[in-house]
């Protein structure tokens, strides 16, 4: 005969299996956008599990290019952005391991004129869990401003102009 206990438990692991509701929330990564006079720097600070994940199945690499070449085609990849209306080129600067994420620095190519908005569109690592999220920071001219892109809101847009 099943003790109370254990009868306890397996309800409670049946409700969370068949309950969606109870999935958490998981950040994926975050981007974090900075100015300097007309160049915009990004940091990207992917979750090393998650990427790692998608590029196990979606990339062709040998697993010493899986961080600093394949993570990278990546994300240029699954990243679009445009500051004033205008797609953007980056290049990326640096690689970092930490200990659960990666960490891609990138420098855009420096725009003509004062940065009045940026755009970001995104599926990197959203198909892989329906509730993940990728937290996108701003910091433009002592403007600072945070969203989060999901799989339901993969484009976001920022506006620093100043009144």
């Amino acid at each position: 005969m099943m003790s109370v206990k254990k009868a306890a438990g397996l309800l409670g692991l049946l409700l969370i299996l068949q309950t969606p509701s109870l999935a958490h929330s998981e950040m994926a990564g975050q981007l974090i956008f900075e100015n300097f006079k007309n160049e915009l720097y990004v940091k990207s600070i992917i979750d090393k599990r998650m990427l790692s994940l998608a590029l196990m199945q979606e990339a062709d690499c040998t697993p010493d290019q899986m961080i600093s070449i394949c993570g990278d085609e990546y994300l240029q990849e699954h990243i679009q952005i445009t500051v004033n209306c205008q797609p953007v080129t980056y290049e990326k600067v640096s690689v970092t391991l930490e200990k659960n994420s990666v960490v891609y620095s990138y420098r855009m190519i420096k725009a003509d004129e004062p940065i009045a908005s940026v755009s970001v569109t995104s599926d990197f690592l959203l198909r892989y869990n329906e509730h993940a999220f990728v937290r996108a920071q701003f910091a433009i001219d002592n403007i600072s401003k945070s969203f989060d892109l999901k799989a339901s809101k993969k484009t976001i847009e920022a506006n620093f102009l100043q009144p």
